[in-house]
């Protein structure tokens, strides 16, 4: 979050990249993209991830996670569902990792009712302390692929990104 209390955008074309002090991972120039890493016999998924989170302990942790993944760079994150909406139609990102509860009562539901028409081939995974059978499954009904319990089910975010950039679907 920025310091007058906005959603972060982290950098995401080339020249944004330069004008950061580190380098990147991996650049990015559009959707889901091939690239080898060094001595890596197969193609690495570029997949860029916004992340929808009020709490900024749980927020950082996340960002530390998902940098972790080959491949994976977070193109922005958001605490209220507008300043989510808005990195989305701006980034275009791949996965967007979203919470239910989120700043000043709001909803990640209001993100999941709109995403698709900010970014059709966005893919919502929820990560919430609120997936209880019934908001389960109206995740699901809102087009999420991924709903993961914080508590119990957060080990698999990197899993669920993992397999979304390689094109697999849940089992």
């Amino acid at each position: 979050m920025n310091s007058d209390g906005r959603c972060r955008r982290y950098p995401t074309t080339p020249h944004e990249i330069a004008q950061q002090s580190r380098p990147p991972p991996i650049s990015i120039h559009g959707a889901l993209h091939h690239t080898r890493a060094m001595n890596s016999p197969s193609p690495i998924s570029v997949v860029k991830v916004l992340l929808v989170e009020d709490y900024a302990p749980i927020r950082a942790q996340l960002e530390q996670w998902v940098l972790t993944i080959p491949g994976a760079t977070i193109v922005g994150t958001a605490d209220n569902p507008d300043d989510a909406l808005d990195v989305i139609g701006a980034t275009q990102p791949d996965v967007v990792v979203v919470d239910l509860q989120l700043k000043s009562g709001t909803s990640g539901l209001t993100v999941l009712e709109s995403l698709h028409d900010r970014a059709p081939s966005a893919v919502a995974v929820v990560l919430s302390n609120l997936v209880y059978p019934q908001i389960r499954q109206a995740c699901f009904d809102l087009g999420a692929r991924y709903v993961l319990d914080k508590a119990g089910e957060a080990f698999r975010l990197r899993e669920a990104i993992l397999d979304i950039a390689a094109g697999k679907r849940p089992t």
